[in-house]
């Protein structure tokens, strides 16, 4: 109360807009062709590319980079989006999925687990690490999900020395996954 004493009510109730509008910086990105949604819980994403192939939609985020060594490094997110069959479910599709992006499996996820980041329910989710051609060891975490018959991959790749420094903005991201409103 000395705060609205000192300083005004009008001035308290700007100091709480500015403190909550800070804190919701997110953009809400929808991918219409899935029809699903998630928030980018920061300006530093930009979208980078947006192309389709035939059946198949490509998202691609970046975020600002972070220079770790002497390093610029850039965290990637990678949304792909591809019809399914009526008959395919979500582990017939991460399993298909899972062959052609080899990395070793650190940890799994679904929605039900105990503090699992995932909410969305008809999709896996793993934490692994896989070595690029530079021998530089990277920590992705990726995301099958099914959703109106449309199998989608979230792939967020970083290399691992800074997995640690951005991973709740990571996990963010993965766990704000829904389906949207149509």
């Amino acid at each position: 109360m000395n705060f609205i004493n000192r300083y005004g009510k009008y001035s308290f109730i700007i100091l709480i807009v500015l403190l909550f509008s800070t804190s919701v910086v997110g953009q809400k990105i929808k991918i219409k062709e899935a029809g699903i949604e998630f928030i980018l819980p920061n300006k530093l994403w930009n979208l980078t590319l947006q192309d389709q192939q035939n059946q198949i939609f490509i998202h691609q985020y970046k975020r600002e980079e972070i220079i770790s060594n002497g390093f610029q490094v850039i965290p990637n997110l990678a949304i792909i989006v591809e019809p399914v069959p009526d008959s395919m479910n979500v582990i017939e599709f991460s399993l298909l999925k899972r062959m052609s992006v080899p990395f070793s499996v650190l940890e799994t996820f679904i929605s039900t687990d105990d503090n699992s980041p995932i909410q969305f329910e008809n999709a896996i989710a793993y934490k692994g690490i896989y070595e690029d051609k530079q021998e530089i060891e990277h920590t992705i975490l990726l995301v099958h999900l099914i959703n109106d018959l449309k199998g989608i991959q979230f792939i967020i790749d970083i290399t691992s020395g800074l997995y640690q420094e951005t991973e709740d903005e990571l996990l963010e991201i993965i766990g704000s996954i829904r389906k949207s409103g149509k």
